[in-house]
């Protein structure tokens, strides 16, 4: 299963050729970003231009611009920020690399550690950075808002945030104006004015309006874009424009699904049925619209609906990916309740899901079987896609899907009920996790064990190993973990590297050190095998704090300096970096290096604290403030 990220959303949205320019407005934008410690508020309706304005700001501003299009999914606070951090480091590799690894470890983080990271390093590198989070309006959890609240009090000099969105965020707006720290663009600026409506209506929509029809319009619309545009195509070969502009008339919903209904009945049944279907789509692409709705040219129409301004957006270079402005696609999906019926409807979504499944594209195959309430196929799903996103830390979204499907379609599943609870022990939450492990025991007593395959059996033993680990059982947890690693098959690498782990620390206890160090290579080693640094960084910090006891300096001092660099190249901090800069500086400590000792102590107490790893912080804490001692600094100490 793929987990990767969606790259269209951190393309900025093309800008259109003959787009009406709006310098009052990017002018203030520019003006916004300009002002240190300030950022930029653009609130108004949907269909108000507040995307393409920003597409243009971001092209006059001549230097790169860290852009993240928002959507629901992004709720999940993983999600958010592993977007929002890939943005940055579009524009500079280093920007949030500590905060990447951070959201891959298992442990809930405080709202303000990515933000902080964040802050930290634009300070450090002295990077300026515009960041654009288009709609806003899209995330409702409380945790994002509180984190970026915390982000915009501490916004450094160098940090300009951008903000579209359709509603307010939950933030202390009064307050930020008066500190004058808050520049705001609303609907009564985004508002096409009389001139920039005759520009669109005349030059873009080809109409030839007189100066009295495009001021009617504009007075009806109240300079409404959206609207202004669904009227356009609808007067469009009519005789009579003005009789038309003088029967325009209603709030902005009648007006919008009016217009929708004329626009709509000037298509072919073909190309109303093809909009109506695809609706249910965040995002098209032609095989998976064909695939929906059995419309074999669907990469021809897609490209003809953008050529006619029908609402299609594109997403790529390339012309593959589009998606419906948010509007459209509302009102389409509206009029596809009152056409079709809720089965013929259920069919679409599970037509998306078996695409997005072909596609390896899981997570999305999931929420469309679900909305289908297809559960059986659902649960199939989950049971490919819990462990990979659990082992990525996307807790929230697995824990969203265990809402969701009934718990008759899981209670049977060996997979799923293994992911829920590795997910749950992983944070130590032993009370969640127990209903999972004694259906778990009730499943296993009563199958065949001939006829259980070896990578089911090995990961129970694996989860047993881990629980009872975390009892302090430490003969009962090896015992298990080597009978898991001697049937897991090869390629469930990802369950052998979480046993290698657990089954060294347990060697140690034992002060059995030549097993511990071959559980710690064979970390290494299965990590290396399969590209995960994460892990291989573990085992090497593992190895190298047991070899450091044991007086090897320069193995250490060889080994550590090693995976560092690979880290610093790649740009893939691990939180696991914190015991490997701290392994580094207890050496040159013991060779009275201190100005080396000292700056990498203070390196691994920053991760530690960071990645809330506070033995390691207290420990590395205690080396740092004797060096300061040493050094005749005893304020510092």
């Amino acid at each position: 299963m793929s987990t990767s990220l969606l790259s269209t959303k951190l393309h900025i949205p093309h800008t259109r050729v003959h787009a009406v320019s709006r310098p009052r407005l990017t002018e203030k934008l520019l003006a916004g970003v300009k002002r240190p410690g300030s950022f930029v508020l653009l609130s108004g309706p949907a269909g108000f231009g507040k995307t393409t304005l920003l597409s243009e700001f971001a092209a006059e501003l001549q230097r790169p611009v860290a852009w993240v299009s928002l959507d629901e999914a992004d709720n999940d606070p993983i999600r958010f920020w592993t977007y929002l951090l890939t943005a940055c480091q579009s524009i500079r590799l280093e920007i949030g690399e500590s905060g990447l690894a951070l959201l891959q470890t298992p442990q809930p983080l405080p709202e303000a550690t990515i933000p902080t990271i964040l802050i930290n390093d634009l300070v450090r590198l002295g990077t300026a950075l515009v960041i654009v989070l288009d709609d806003y309006h899209t995330i409702q959890n409380q945790a994002i808002h509180s984190a970026l609240a915390f982000l915009l009090d501490h916004l450094p000099d160098t940090l300009h945030l951008v903000i579209s969105t359709r509603v307010d965020p939950p933030w202390p707006l009064a307050r930020f104006r008066a500190r004058d720290q808050l520049v705001e663009i609303r609907a009564a600026d985004l508002r096409f004015t009389t001139d920039e409506t005759a520009v669109f209506l005349n030059q873009v929509m080809g109409l030839n309006l007189s100066a009295e029809n495009v001021a009617a319009l504009e007075a009806r619309t109240e300079g409404w874009i959206a609207s202004l545009q669904l009227a356009a195509l609808s007067m469009k070969g009519r005789s009579d424009v003005t009789g038309f502009i003088e029967a325009f008339t209603g709030s902005h919903v009648y007006v919008a699904e009016y217009l929708i209904e004329e626009v709509l009945g000037c298509q072919s049944q073909a190309v109303k049925t093809f909009l109506m279907q695809t609706s249910i789509l965040e995002r098209l692409n032609a095989s998976l619209c064909e695939a929906v709705t059995g419309h074999a040219e669907s990469q021809v129409l897609l490209r003809d609906l953008y050529q006619a301004n029908l609402f299609v957006i594109p997403l790529d270079d390339a012309g593959q990916w589009y998606r419906y402005h948010q509007l459209f696609a509302d009102l389409l999906k509206a009029r596809l309740q009152q056409t079709l019926s809720a089965d013929a409807i259920r069919t679409l979504h599970q037509r998306a899901a078996t695409w997005y499944e072909q596609a390896e594209m899981l997570p999305e195959a999931i929420e469309h079987a679900l909305t289908a309430s297809n559960y059986t196929h659902a649960a199939q799903l989950i049971e490919k896609a819990a462990m990979p996103m659990i082992l990525n830390a996307y807790f929230r979204t697995v824990e969203g899907w265990l809402q969701i499907i009934p718990p008759e379609y899981l209670n049977e599943s060996l997979r799923a009920n293994m992911a829920f609870a590795w997910m749950h022990l992983m944070r130590r939450n032993f009370t969640q996790a127990a209903p999972h492990l004694e259906r778990l025991q009730s499943l296993f007593s009563a199958a065949n064990a001939a006829e259980l395959d070896a990578s089911l059996q090995g990961e129970w033993f694996a989860l047993q190993s881990m629980l009872l680990g975390m009892q302090g059982k430490v003969a009962e947890s090896t015992d298990l973990a080597e009978r898991a690693l001697k049937i897991l098959p090869a390629q469930d690498a990802q369950i052998r590297s979480v046993t290698y782990m657990g089954l060294a620390n347990m060697y140690e206890q034992m002060m059995d050190y030549a097993r511990a160090a071959e559980a710690m290579n064979a970390i290494i080693q299965n990590a290396r095998a399969v590209g995960d640094l994460t892990s291989e960084v573990l085992g090497i910090s593992l190895l190298g704090r047991m070899v450091l006891q044991q007086g090897g300096l320069h193995s250490v001092h060889e080994t550590t300096s090693q995976a560092l660099q690979r880290i610093e190249r790649a740009g893939l901090f691990s939180p696991f970096s914190a015991t490997l800069y701290g392994e580094l500086a207890q050496v040159h400590y013991h060779w009275y290096q201190l100005a080396e000792a000292r700056r990498y102590f203070s390196r691994s107490v920053e991760l530690s604290a960071l990645g809330g790893f506070s033995d390691a912080e207290i420990y590395h804490s205690v080396f740092l403030s004797r060096l300061f001692q040493m050094e005749g600094d005893l304020q510092a100490s």
